[in-house]
């Protein structure tokens, strides 16, 4: 945040509120997806929480990639883009890993 002017700092919130709606939308239908799925027993467990956090990494992904375009779109400067990327290759990785050692917890 130290890279942007006061009117950049005041731009992220007007650029990304339409994507932490929708994200929140999706991330709701994914969490009661899961525990439908969960309590209906339609899926073996290790099958379904396989493929819960194939959806939430494919979200992070998205997600990072998105936010990567529309930062770009606004003349926002390179560091702060680097910096962004950084941060979100850490929350993708930080979520591969949880997920690697959540479905070898259920092996």
């Amino acid at each position: 945040m130290k890279l942007l002017n006061h009117e950049q700092k005041a731009g992220l919130i007007d650029l990304f509120a339409p994507q932490r709606k929708y994200t929140f939308i999706i991330m709701i239908v994914l969490v009661v997806g899961f525990l439908f799925l969960a309590q209906s027993g339609l899926l073996p467990m290790l099958t379904l929480l396989s493929l819960y956090f194939w959806l939430l990494i494919l979200l992070v992904i998205l997600k990072a990639y998105h936010t990567n375009q529309l930062l770009k779109a606004n003349n926002y400067p390179d560091a702060y883009i680097k910096n962004s990327i950084l941060a979100s290759s850490l929350a993708f990785l930080g979520l591969l890993l949880f997920s690697v050692l959540m479905l070898l917890s259920k092996m």
